[in-house]
């Protein structure tokens, strides 16, 4: 699902398409596990070009096709009245 989101957002056109491009390219990079969860879908899903890290086990990869993946990205202003 996430990486239908991706490409939707790598198929806009213009200058507001390049600006989401660069902003998800750079999500990605800041993430590290993202690549991860992207291997273990592939490997769940029967790609067989793809394998995972000798840190990631078969029980691991099992345990985490349900997890949920979020990402936050906030700035929280705090006021204090008097």
């Amino acid at each position: 699902m996430v990486q239908n989101v991706i490409s939707s957002m790598q198929s806009i056109p213009g200058t507001k398409g390049s600006e989401i491009k660069n902003k998800m390219l750079q999500l990605q990079q800041k993430n590290k596990g993202f690549k991860l969860m992207i291997q273990i879908v592939k490997v769940l899903t029967g790609d067989n070009n793809v394998t995972l890290p000798q840190d990631v086990s078969p029980s691991i990869a099992t345990d985490l096709k349900n997890a949920p993946t979020t990402s936050v990205d906030v700035e929280r202003p705090f006021s204090v009245g008097i």
